[in-house]
């Protein structure tokens, strides 16, 4: 919707804004061409015009950046209301939530004072266009009456005069509309200008493929606060690996790294023996299948959002990936089967059924390397059972390199990547390897097993 209403604005307003100029422009000359001594006093008059301009955009500055920041956190703090309803009942909060309360009373503020300033902005705008005419009705009354001009001319020249006015008029409109988008115009021009990850002119093919190697990784979102630090380690082809340690040490970071979302700041990740930083994106994004936590499904059938994975499926593959997934038991239920319609962000479905869904795209694109993360955290023991199952078969083909807190999903790894608070490798091996050795797996581990031991009591 903003962008259709950016694309009105450019189509109306600057249509608009260009003829008004060409307009203003032609009665000009027009008036040069007829009596020299009219031109000179339109030509003079364009200082007031410019000036009224610099006000009107300086005005309008002002108040636009009074209002775009607290209307921004207005919206924010209105779809964080509408999205925590449920936070916000349990905890009694809704009629008090303060922050929403706050921020509207904010936001209201900021428009009336911007309401002020626009108006300013108009009753000067207005002014300088009157002044305008003023200065030609002058020197029109003045011609007249000592008669250097006589009565047609004069009534051509004040039709000239107020038509130069109202072209004016449309001009400072046309401004004042662009100015109203110029936050949108803003938010496109930052994102046009974002800088892309920089693609290599002789990329080099990924032959070998299924192995994952990082060399002293080193990364950090912002350079005071580095999230990964001389992270080394290897996944052999066909094998799975569970990285495991506490939140914040950058287990998902370093999928995103693997994916290359991310440059590295130091270091080097190699996919089949080829810095991915080397690779074609279409070459490196061929070798991957992604299970994020935060999953998104499109608004569109159960059917299209797996098959964005691979759109040339069988149908017999997409049987098969349905059905490892457990996605199967999700068309029997829907109305219209694999053509129902999921709504926007898969919220048709449950949290569990979305993670299904991912993961069995995940399964139909049969990449070299899978990467899960958190992939089991919103589903119930057996479709656990179903999805440890899955990953499975997909050793069989493929590299796993999983995020999981799941005790059934650590054990079955080939190998195990603790990572330490600080985002260092604290412990590599297998499960029962760090399980005997004093470390943070061993804690990590004991502390898992002792969560699920957990049970209410009754007091009674």
């Amino acid at each position: 919707r903003e962008m259709l209403s950016l694309g009105e604005a450019i189509a109306h307003f600057l249509s608009r804004l260009y003829l008004s100029l060409f307009s203003c422009a032609t009665i000009i000359v027009g008036c040069w061409i007829w009596d020299a001594r009219i031109g000179l006093a339109l030509t003079f008059s364009a200082p007031l015009v410019v000036l009224g301009l610099l006000a009107i955009r300086l005005l309008n500055s002002k108040g636009h950046r009074m209002v775009d920041p607290v209307e921004k956190e207005s919206a924010m703090r209105v779809v964080e209301f509408a999205q925590c309803q449920g936070a916000l009942r349990a905890a009694g909060a809704v009629e008090r939530y303060e922050e929403l309360t706050e921020a509207m009373d904010q936001a209201n503020a900021a428009r009336k004072k911007s309401l002020w300033l626009e108006t300013l902005a108009q009753v000067i705008g207005g002014g300088f266009v009157q002044g305008c005419v003023l200065i030609m009705v002058s020197v029109i009354a003045t011609l007249t009456v000592s008669g250097s001009m006589g009565l047609i001319e004069t009534i051509a020249t004040l039709g000239l005069s107020l038509s130069f006015s109202n072209e004016l008029t449309t001009v400072m409109n046309s401004l004042t509309g662009m100015d109203d988008r110029r936050v949108l115009l803003n938010t496109v021009e930052e994102l046009l200008e974002a800088e892309e990850l920089p693609e290599t002119d002789q990329p080099e093919p990924l032959v070998t493929t299924g192995s994952v190697a990082l060399h002293e990784v080193d990364f950090s979102y912002d350079k005071d606060n580095p999230v990964i630090q001389g992270v080394s380690f290897e996944v052999a082809p066909r094998s799975m690996c569970a990285i495991v340690g506490p939140s914040g040490s950058g287990k998902t970071t370093l999928l995103r790294l693997i994916s290359r979302f991310y440059d590295v700041d130091d270091g080097e990740i190699l996919l089949g023996g080829v810095d991915v930083r080397q690779a074609a994106t279409t070459d490196l994004m061929s070798q991957l299948s992604m299970v994020f936590q935060d999953v998104y499904l499109f608004d569109e059938t159960l059917e299209a959002n797996i098959r964005l994975a691979r759109p040339d499926a069988s149908e017999a593959d997409l049987a098969e990936a349905a059905r490892l997934a457990g996605v199967d038991e999700i068309v029997e239920r829907l109305p219209l089967g694999w053509q129902t319609k999921v709504g926007e962000g898969g919220r048709a479905l449950s949290g569990g059924e979305r993670q299904r869904v991912s993961i069995a795209r995940a399964l139909l694109k049969r990449a070299p390397i899978v990467l899960f993360d958190e992939a089991t955290s919103a589903l119930d023991a057996e479709n656990e059972q179903n999805i440890v199952a899955s990953m499975e078969k997909l050793r069989e083909d493929a590299t796993l390199i999983v995020v999981a807190h799941k005790l059934e999903t650590i054990v079955a790894a080939d190998q195990i990547v603790a990572l330490d608070d600080d985002g260092r490798v604290a412990q590599v091996g297998t499960h029962a390897e760090l399980v005997a050795q004093d470390g943070p797996y061993k804690r990590f581990w004991t502390r898992r097993q002792e969560a699920a031991g957990w049970a209410l009591v009754s007091s009674h």
